[in-house]
């Protein structure tokens, strides 16, 4: 049912609130937490380890230990935060068949944590595809996000986000195509 003109005009209309920059910033600051990488010197780098609520590429040559870093990471997320962890769920898409539940496992027991507690924190989901990848991206995680009241969610690991466009979109003639899908992923 279609409602009339005068019902909409006496409908509240939402009001606009500015707020200082310093009460933005703190509001900003209170909810975000700093993940361990696992590494003392990269946590320092990155002044305490990766923001929540913010995006952070780790990239390299091939073997350089991005992989190796995004396990670990899913290691730490779940423990308690004098483990340097934030009690919390990992999601990790796979577009390159590297994900390694084991090698999570191993990172877990070595740093004397509970490794089937650790792995049952992180969620995996395989990309075949640029398509697949787009769709858990936009859908799945979504759906996941919903069913997860308590936004334990701490961590979400793409490794790695170009795979597919690189070999799906391959000449300078499909470069603009790329990119356009890249960025609305």
């Amino acid at each position: 049912m279609k409602k009339s003109n005068e019902e909409d005009a006496a409908a509240p209309k939402p009001e606009c609130h500015f707020i200082t920059a310093r009460t933005h910033y703190n509001n900003r600051l209170s909810s975000i937490e700093r993940l361990s990488t696992g590494s003392k010197n990269i946590d320092d780098i990155l002044y305490g380890g990766v923001e929540t609520k913010a995006v952070t590429e780790f990239y390299g040559p091939p073997s350089s230990g991005k992989t190796q870093l995004c396990h670990t990471m899913c290691a730490l997320v779940p423990q308690d935060k004098f483990k340097g962890g934030a009690c919390g769920k990992s999601i990790y898409i796979d577009t390159e068949g590297t994900f390694r539940t084991k090698r999570i496992a191993v990172i877990a027991w070595a740093r004397g944590f509970d490794a089937d507690m650790t792995i049952d924190n992180v969620r995996v989901a395989e990309a075949a595809d640029s398509e697949q990848q787009e769709r858990i991206i936009s859908h799945e995680i979504d759906s996941l996000l919903q069913k997860d009241k308590g936004n334990r969610v701490k961590l979400l690991v793409v490794d790695s986000p170009v795979t597919h466009y690189r070999s799906e979109y391959v000449g300078r003639e499909m470069l603009p195509m790329r990119q356009q899908k890249l960025y609305s992923a």
